[in-house]
């Protein structure tokens, strides 16, 4: 019977935590749209509430010039205010770069040979620029998804477009057990 309770309060336990997280992590994601409302409103950022956290996905177009990996000036702007929200959080932050599947050609492709450099210089552009801005490097992480996770087929330019984005995902840090 002593076991069994203590399984019960082991399970209860980790429920109320998994419940706190829960409430922070929309909290969090409620202070990020009134706070980024502008520039959701504006459509230059987009905020969704995940199962395991929160994802901000900026299209490509918004912060870069096309075939770059330097932030334009609107681009900085709107990450610097992102930053400001993420730096006060103790969530882990990955950076995803995504292209559309058309081949890197001319001057470019000595830059990046294919899109997975382009969307790797794009991910590890942004992950700079929220560290500069106050979020922790070890809270960072930068992915190159490159052409391979698509949210349309690439079948027009409007497609293709929305394939080419930074997704920022923000997931609650787990402690690390004690080692003995």
């Amino acid at each position: 019977l002593a076991s069994e309770q203590e399984k019960h309060h082991l399970v209860a336990s980790a429920l109320a935590a998994r419940d706190a997280e829960l409430a922070s992590m929309q909290s969090t994601y409620d202070a990020m749209v009134s706070d980024l409302e502008s520039e959701v409103s504006a459509g230059q950022i987009e905020i969704e509430r995940l199962r395991d956290g929160i994802q901000l996905n900026v299209s490509d177009d918004v912060i870069f010039a096309s075939g770059s990996a330097e932030l334009d000036e609107i681009g900085r702007e709107v990450l610097t205010k992102v930053a400001g929200q993420i730096a006060a959080l103790e969530d882990f932050v990955e950076v995803s770069g995504h292209t559309d599947n058309r081949k890197i050609g001319g001057a470019l492709a000595r830059r990046f040979p294919s899109n997975w450099e382009l969307a790797a210089a794009r991910a590890a552009r942004v992950v700079r620029l929220l560290e500069a801005e106050g979020v922790a490097g070890e809270r960072l992480a930068a992915v190159s998804r490159g052409p391979f996770d698509p949210v349309q087929p690439n079948d027009s330019a409007a497609h293709r477009a929305l394939n080419r984005r930074i997704e920022i995902r923000l997931t609650p840090r787990t402690p690390r057990s004690a080692e003995p």
